[in-house]
């Protein structure tokens, strides 16, 4: 098969000179290993050859690696099989079909030509390695043991070697060996963290906590200049109870290095631990003033402070440190976030919003931000400021149906209900999957449409909800009261109304309702019972003005002016209340 370059003549021989380059590199690899403790004999003598086939064979296996450069193994196979027909004694071919196969998920041939490569040629590292990589992707681990302690025969100075065989040593559950191993490592190349960590761990699984302490300490006594092993020997004796050992040890290193901040975020730990909160405190604080305190160290405290801060003094205290944090990372959003989230939990409002929106300043595109922005702007009554910021916010994230509804409920308060609707219906379309969205979207929808006087639109948005949710609470009340107030479908409103009453039998304002759709079905008698239940837990203008006049239909013409007097008083009647009064007439 012949290569079809579309390019210069220069740049094929740029080619040509890369695929030549990496096979002689791979051949060379093939015969002997980099490793200098690797030999490069062959155990197999090769048969000789005649020339016509040495030619063939060299021309399939050449022809494979210029496929395997351009990307194709699948083709690259083909000739690197036949490659191993022609010359079944050449370990690089079986070694590159290992790979091969290895690439292409047929671990079975992969496994198999490996083997063979190994065979051929014992003491190459390389086609070991990738031997112990295909047991070890099986799972095989006692083998891929196996094969690395060859390894670490050939190379004993390689430590990678001896980590690997560590690993398939815990695999097999075998702690007893990694342990041994982990030993000659320390032995072979000196102690270092890792490797006591990992011993600490295994003596800790058998029970042999004292073990374990002591191989810390022996990683001190042979680094006793090296403040940090004493931080992680602390850590790891506070954190299996030992806490009076831990607090010497990093008191002993902040007296010979008062700076090491290490140190001071471990003491805080352990006084947190403890419960000595102030203490804690103190540590974190000398922490917190070094401006050597990198932010992702910073925040990992900060979530932590603030979630467990449950007075106002461990709430200032997290303030406290969250503002150094900001002095020293002005232009970072994560302080201010974290004191947005502080402020929210000590109900300062105000101070969060002012707060948050200087977040956004330095990233501007964090979602949750923007709708916590435009949440305390509608708790805080900040209507014109809602929708200034509903619209920058849409500009970032157009899809999204919370920020459409927020600018919904921002032109509704502020009476443009033209604009409200335009918010609340793309809100509803883009919350097809956000069920809920979708039904406080349409709730309010209904409300904005009875105000712009579209009662069939304002009964069509509710009608949707109670297909989405035969219950909804919003729906039920505002449907059925617009109704009466229209006296239509009157029988609609009192099932609507009546559901509601029933699922919630103590609110005043529901059953104000059920007795208001009574009045309207000029079912006085019924209507008084039910006005007078709902004025017996809450004195409401409204309520006791609809009783006035409930009143008057039944006659009793004195007792309905005297309740639409104490309606006036009360406030929140209609417009018609002074009329009434005055004429002694109903008005509606």
């Amino acid at each position: 098969m012949s290569l079809n370059f579309n390019t210069t003549p220069s740049s094929y021989t740029a080619i040509r000179q890369a695929l030549w380059g990496l096979l002689i590199l791979l051949i060379a690899v093939a015969c002997k290993t980099s490793k200098p403790q690797a030999s490069s004999a062959t155990p197999v003598a090769p048969k000789e050859m005649r020339e016509d086939v040495r030619v063939a064979f060299e021309s399939a296996f050449n022809d494979g690696m210029k496929q395997y450069i351009l990307g194709d193994n699948i083709e690259a196979t083909k000739y690197f099989e036949k490659a191993i027909v022609i010359n079944n004694t050449s370990a690089a071919a079986f070694f590159v079909l290992g790979k091969l196969y290895f690439l292409q998920n047929d671990i079975i041939k992969a496994r198999a030509y490996s083997e063979e490569a190994t065979e051929l040629d014992t003491k190459n590292t390389y086609y070991l390695e990738q031997l112990a990589h295909v047991y070890e992707y099986q799972q095989l681990y006692n083998d891929a043991e196996k094969t690395y302690r060859k390894l670490i025969v050939l190379s004993p100075n390689e430590p990678e070697y001896y980590y690997d065989m560590a690993a398939m040593s815990l695999y097999q559950n075998k702690p007893d060996d990694a342990l041994k191993t982990y030993t000659v490592i320390e032995n072979k190349f000196g102690k270092n963290l890792e490797i006591t960590r990992q011993k600490q761990q295994l003596l800790l699984r058998a029970n042999k906590t004292e073990e374990a302490i002591k191989e810390g300490q022996g990683l001190i006594n042979a680094y006793p200049d090296e403040s940090s092993y004493q931080v992680a020997q602390a850590e790891f004796l506070y954190t299996n109870g030992k806490y009076d050992e831990a607090i010497t040890i990093l008191n002993h290193v902040v007296q010979q290095d008062p700076e090491n901040l290490s140190a001071h975020l471990s003491l805080a730990n352990v006084y947190e631990i403890q419960n000595n909160t102030d203490k804690a405190f103190v540590e974190l604080l000398i922490a917190f003033k070094d401006p050597a305190l990198d932010l992702d160290t910073r925040m990992k405290v900060l979530v932590d402070v603030v979630k467990n801060a449950s007075t106002a003094t461990q709430l200032e205290q997290a303030e406290q440190l969250t503002k150094l944090t900001i002095l020293y990372y002005p232009s970072e959003a994560k302080g201010y976030d974290m004191l947005g989230a502080i402020y929210l939990k000590e109900n300062k409002n105000k101070e969060a919003l002012e707060t948050l929106k200087k977040a956004l300043k330095y990233k501007a595109g964090d979602y949750n931000n923007w709708v916590e922005v435009l949440n305390l702007e509608y708790s805080l009554q900040q209507y014109d400021s809602l929708l200034v910021d509903t619209d920058r916010a849409l500009e970032l994230f157009p899809n999204q149906a919370v920020i459409w509804y927020y600018g919904g409920m921002g032109a509704y308060v502020k009476k443009d209900y033209t604009k409200s609707v335009k918010y609340l219906d793309q809100s509803k379309k883009l919350a097809s999957t956000q069920v809920e969205i979708k039904i406080m979207a349409l709730c309010l929808m209904g409300d904005a449409y009875n105000e712009l006087k579209n009662h069939p639109k304002s009964d069509e948005s509710y009608e949707e909800v109670l297909k989405l949710d035969r219950n909804n609470d919003h729906a039920l009340n505002n449907y059925s009261y617009f109704l009466s107030l229209r006296k239509e479908k009157l029988e609609l409103a009192k099932d609507l109304s009546e559901r509601l009453m029933k699922k919630y039998p103590g609110n005043p304002s529901y059953i104000d309702t059920y007795g208001w759709v009574l009045y309207q079905l000029k079912d006085y008698t019924n209507a008084k019972k039910y006005l007078e239940v709902a004025m017996s837990t809450s004195k409401k203008g409204v309520i006791v003005e609809h009783y006035g006049d409930v009143l008057y239909q039944l006659g009793e013409k004195e007792n309905a002016i005297a309740a639409w007097k104490e309606a006036k008083q009360l406030g929140g009647a209609s417009e018609f209340i002074t009329k009434k009064i005055h004429e002694g007439k109903l008005y509606e």
